[in-house]
């Protein structure tokens, strides 16, 4: 069922072995993920007003970053070019991105603006 060594199945085999079997299978299971192109990280910016970053410590932010895929991190910081704390997505390109959604949202909601 597993294959053996006279006649291949979908798992392969030494001597009739197909594209997931040990000729191939093998040597990705070697490699580890170690070899897996590592995925692009990205900021985003989104800036927060002032009286609303204390509504995003605790509970809702560990729920916006586990929405976006758990591998982001957010920061608030003050910079000098902007009048209210900026909120720093980090992270995978695809969930950094969706992180900011997620934030930007969120702020609507909060500060009752439609969507």
């Amino acid at each position: 069922q597993y294959g053996n060594q006279q006649y291949g199945n979908q798992y392969g085999n030494q001597q009739y072995g197909n594209q997931y079997g040990n000729q191939h299978g093998m040597q990705g299971q070697q490699a580890g993920y170690s070899e897996w192109p590592q995925e692009e990280e990205i900021t985003h910016e989104v800036e927060v007003p002032k009286d609303l970053v204390s509504q995003f410590e605790g509970g809702r932010l560990h729920q916006l970053k586990q929405m976006a895929g758990g591998d982001i991190q957010v920061t608030f910081q003050t910079k000098s070019d902007h009048n209210n704390p900026v909120a720093v997505v980090k992270g995978p390109k695809a969930s950094a991105s969706l992180g900011a959604i997620l934030l930007m949202q969120e702020l609507c909601d909060l500060v009752h603006i439609p969507a």
